[in-house]
C-alpha cells in the first residue's frame, strides 16, 4: 500500500502539472507537437531548473529557425517570453535551453508553466508543446535527487510488498480474487506513473479514472468479505 500510494502520487502530480500547462497560452496553434521538449518533473525552492528542446533542419538550405519560449512569471496572467533565431545547416540539429526558477511558479508558487513553439519554415511544420514543472517545498535536496529517491522507494515498496504477500500464501482460493484485484491496481498505477514521467497526460487521466473504478471495486470486495 505504501508503494501504491507513493507511485500513484508521483504520477498524478506529474500528470496534473502537464495538464495545467496544456491550458497555458492556448492562443498558439501548431501543425505538429514538439516531441523533443524536455522538462524536469519538479524542482525545489532553492534551485534552478532547465527546460530544453531540439530542433532539426530537414530542408536543403541553411535556415535561422525562430524559436519562442513562453514561461509563467509568478502569476497566471504574466508571461516571460524569450525569442531566439537558431542557425541550422541542412540536416543539423541543435538543442536550445532555458532556465526556470521557483519565482516563475503560479498557483501560490506551486507550478511553473512552459510553452515552446516554432514557426513553419517549409518543409518544416510549425511545432509547439507544453510542460508543467512542480515546485516542492523541500529544503536541502535537488529536484532530480528527490524524484529518484521517491521513485526508488515507491517501486521497492510496491514490488517487495507484493512479493512478501505472495510468499505468505495469500494466493488461496478464498483470497485469489482480492490478490488479483490488488495486482490489477498495481499495474494501472505503474501505467499512470509511466504516463506522468513521459508527459502523456491525456492517457494518464484516462488511466487514473480506470484506477478509481478498480479501487472502488476492490474496496467493495473487501466489505463483502469476498
Amino acid at each position: 500500500m505504501v508503494g501504491l500510494l507513493m507511485t500513484l502520487t508521483l504520477g498524478a502530480l506529474a500528470i496534473w502539472g502537464d495538464f495545467e500547462a496544456s491550458l497555458f497560452d492556448i492562443s498558439i496553434r501548431a501543425e505538429s507537437s514538439l516531441n523533443s521538449l524536455r522538462c524536469p518533473i519538479l524542482i525545489t525552492p532553492r534551485e534552478q531548473g532547465q527546460v530544453s528542446a531540439a530542433f532539426r533542419n530537414t530542408g536543403e538550405r541553411p535556415v535561422n529557425r525562430p524559436v519562442r519560449a513562453r514561461i509563467s512569471d509568478g502569476f497566471i496572467t504574466l508571461i516571460r517570453e524569450e525569442n531566439v533565431q537558431l542557425p541550422l545547416q541542412p540536416g543539423e540539429q541543435k538543442r536550445q535551453h532555458w532556465v526556470i526558477s521557483p519565482t516563475d511558479a503560479v498557483y501560490s508558487g506551486r507550478l511553473i508553466l512552459v510553452r515552446v513553439s516554432t514557426l513553419r519554415q517549409a518543409p518544416m511544420p510549425s511545432q509547439s508543446n507544453t510542460c508543467g514543472v512542480l515546485v516542492l517545498n523541500v529544503s536541502g535536496v535537488q529536484g532530480w535527487a528527490l524524484v529518484s529517491v521517491w521513485l526508488s522507494v515507491g517501486l521497492a515498496a510496491l514490488f517487495s510488498g507484493g512479493w512478501l504477500w505472495w510468499r505468505s500464501g495469500a494466493m488461496t482460493a478464498k483470497q485469489r480474487p482480492l490478490v488479483l484485484a490488488a495486482g490489477a491496481n498495481a499495474l494501472v498505477v505503474l501505467a499512470v506513473l509511466a504516463c506522468g514521467l513521459t508527459g502523456q497526460w491525456l492517457l494518464g487521466i484516462v488511466l487514473l479514472a480506470v484506477w478509481v473504478l478498480l479501487f472502488v471495486a476492490t474496496f467493495v470486495q473487501i466489505l463483502q468479505g469476498n
